[in-house]
Parts: structure tokens; sequence; C-alpha cells
């Protein structure tokens, strides 16, 4: 369970709730045929477009390690390790996650909040964030951090409390490859 934002450019007189939910559609059927999309080349200019993106966002933070894939992947892929955050730069998407039930949440989407500036300026994409329902920019920090909070509780309710393990984790939660 994560807080998640969503990248795009959004087309000037296009309703930004609608293109969000097309944006969700396009990617739930790349899920489903997950080994024909991952096998999917990658135009050059694409992906010197998300190499520049993500330069620009390691440039801005240097804690941000680029995940080495065996074999390439249809994104890069920028890790966080010590506030967990996640960032997968696609061909036309950045998504951003960031596990629940963290403590350092300011300092977290502080850095969130840094990202989406190095996104905007670069690339041109607004920021949906599907817990508030709109578009957020670096000044809604407070208010993504309020939700943040106030999910993280309710979803606290609806687990079991196994927030705190015995036993140490191998390896960060988003590390699934």
């Amino acid at each position: 369970m994560s807080y998640d934002l969503t990248l795009f450019h959004v087309t000037e007189g296009v309703d930004v709730e609608l293109a969000y939910r097309q944006l969700m559609e396009r990617q739930e059927s790349e899920i489903i045929q997950q080994e024909d999309w991952l096998k999917r080349p990658v135009s050059e200019s694409a992906r010197t477009e998300m190499r520049r993106l993500a330069d620009a966002l390691r440039s801005w933070r240097p804690e941000l390690r680029e995940f080495q894939p065996k074999s390439p992947l249809p994104w890069i892929e920028l890790d966080d390790e010590q506030l967990e955050i996640q960032i997968h730069v696609y061909e036309q998407t950045v998504s951003i996650t960031m596990p629940y039930f963290r403590e350092p949440v300011q300092e977290m989407m502080k850095c969130v909040a840094g990202c989406l500036q190095i996104v905007e300026a670069t690339a041109d994409y607004v920021a949906y964030d599907p817990q508030l329902g709109r578009i957020v920019a670096a000044a809604d920090l407070g208010e993504m951090v309020a939700q943040y909070r106030y999910m993280g509780k309710a979803r606290a309710g609806i687990l079991p409390h196994t927030t705190q393990s015995s036993t140490p984790a191998r390896k960060p939660w988003w590390k699934i490859w």
C-alpha cells in the first residue's frame, strides 16, 4: 500500500480527471499484457527523453540510485532507499511511490515536492494526486503530508498490526526484481 503520484502532460483545454482516468486504463491494459509490454522496444527519441528526465532528477538529488536491470526495461527506475521513494520514468509519464506507515513523512514529501518541481520544469508535466483527487504542486506539500498521515491511519485500522517486524527486511519494499 502506497501513496502515489502520476505526472504527465495535459493538453490545454483537456479535462485533467478524464486524462488521468484514460492514462490509468491504458496502464491497466498494459499490466494485463505485461509480458508483451516488458519486451516492447522504446524508441531512441523516447529513451533519450526518459534519460534527460532521470538525469535531471539525479542531478537535483544525487541520493537517487538508478536500478540496473539485467535486460532493458521500458522505464528507468530511481530509488531513494533512505526515504523509501521510488520513481519510474516512462515514455510519457512519471510515477512516484511512497509506502505508508513511515515516520520521516515531512522529509519524504519535501523530496517529492522537489521532484515535482524538477519534472514540471524539465518535461512540462502536471502531477495528479489520486489521494487528493486533483492536480498538485510543490505548494501543496502541507495537504499532501496531511493526506498521507490520514490515509496511513485509515489503512492501519484495516490491516493487521504487522508494520513492526522482528526480522529485518532483506531488501527495500519496492524491489521485486
